[in-house]
Parts: C-alpha cells; structure tokens; sequence
C-alpha cells in the first residue's frame, strides 16, 4: 500500500547535481539512508503560450524519520520548472 501527498518539501542534496540525502516534511527531519531507484519523464508543458520540454527527476528513497528511528520508503520528485521538491508516495 502506498499514500500519495503532492506535498513540497525541504530538500538537501550534497551537490545539485547528486541524490538527495535529507529532507524536511511537516516539521521532520528525514535522513536518506539509500537511494532504491531514480528515473526521469519528460514533459511537454505549455509555457506563455508557447509548447517546451520539462523533466521532472524522480527518487524513490530508504529513509529514516526523525529520532524516532522509523524507517519507510519515499519517492520524491524534482520539478526543474519550479525548482521545487515534492513528495509524491509514501510506500508502507
């Protein structure tokens, strides 16, 4: 089973162009233990009025929450257009 969210979160990555390996979601601090897959879709968006290709960069992260220590699965998403991250599933 898995919960979709669409939610922006904080992220933090080494360097721009590595995985990401923390990340702030409702107040939390979740630390990215591994990263299980990563793909890339392309996206044709309209753009003031004109048609463009965008990518979104997809995670699918082992992460462990908090000091709690409760571990789960979470994809996250680039969005290059808007420069934001967004949590997209959270697997249980």
């Amino acid at each position: 089973m898995s919960r979709r969210y669409g939610e922006e979160v904080a992220m933090r990555a080494e360097a721009p162009d590595k995985a990401p390996s923390k990340f702030i979601w409702r107040g939390r601090i979740y630390t990215v233990l591994g990263v299980l897959g990563h793909w890339r879709e392309t996206l044709a968006v309209t753009a003031g009025g004109s048609l463009r290709e965008t990518a979104h960069e997809y995670y699918r992260l082992e992460v462990e929450a908090g000091t709690a220590g409760h571990r789960g699965v979470y994809d996250v998403r680039y969005d290059a257009l808007k420069q934001t991250w967004i949590l997209v599933r959270v697997w249980d």
